[in-house]
């Protein structure tokens, strides 16, 4: 039996509720966006719930994004709610929100608040790879890598992993290792140049 790489894939906010950017703002009322992203910048989740909603509720996908983040984590003040997770993070993710579309392959990769369905949350990780995310471009590589929730392709597995070593730096590496050792010298050369190819479409070099 060939040997599944051993990599949980595991609850990680694409975009971090400290690190935020109020120039993400769009679509809605500045003032009540950044009071919203204040308030989490702060840790006053209490309020947070307050101020988010408001800002979510203008069609915000950033605010519909920390909104439903809330519920994903939980904290003293603010219990998990994976329904409001859902519900939430599904209106930023329509938007093509990069970091909601990562927690939706979330929430359907574990079943949080959803039953298991690993291929949706293989299309959903893929959304968010193309845009960046390196913990989906992780989580795409390795369920190509194990065949699951889309056919297995090796190659393509170590290529999505490749990718996301621009970002995720040593994470990936060790992961490639384990990778390495179950693809061909062939094999490794392909999904290095296709690796190029994207990280070229991804991260196109300024004229």
């Amino acid at each position: 039996m060939i040997k599944k790489i051993n990599h949980r894939r595991h609850k990680t906010l694409a975009i971090g509720i400290v690190a935020l950017a109020v120039s993400l703002v769009a679509n809605a009322n500045d003032q009540q966006v950044q009071q919203c992203l204040l308030d989490l910048k702060y840790k006053d989740f209490k309020k947070a719930q307050n101020s988010c909603l408001l800002a979510a509720n203008t069609g915000d996908a950033e605010a519909q994004l920390q909104y439903g983040s809330l519920y994903y984590f939980g904290y003293k003040e603010v219990p998990v709610d994976y329904a409001k997770t859902r519900a939430w993070i599904a209106k930023s993710a329509a938007q093509g929100n990069p970091g909601a579309e990562h927690t939706m392959g979330e929430l359907y990769d574990f079943g949080l608040g959803v039953d298991v369905n690993k291929e949706r949350a293989f299309n959903w990780y893929k959304k968010a790879a193309n845009q960046r995310v390196a913990g989906a471009q992780i989580n795409v590589g390795i369920m190509y890598f194990d065949g699951i929730g889309v056919p297995e392709d090796k190659t393509l597995g170590y290529t999505w992993v490749k990718v996301a070593v621009h970002r995720a730096g040593d994470m990936a590496e060790n992961i490639l290792n384990e990778m390495r050792t179950q693809l061909s010298d062939s094999q490794i050369s392909m999904a290095t140049k296709q690796a190029e190819s994207i990280l070229d479409r991804l991260y196109p070099s300024k004229p």
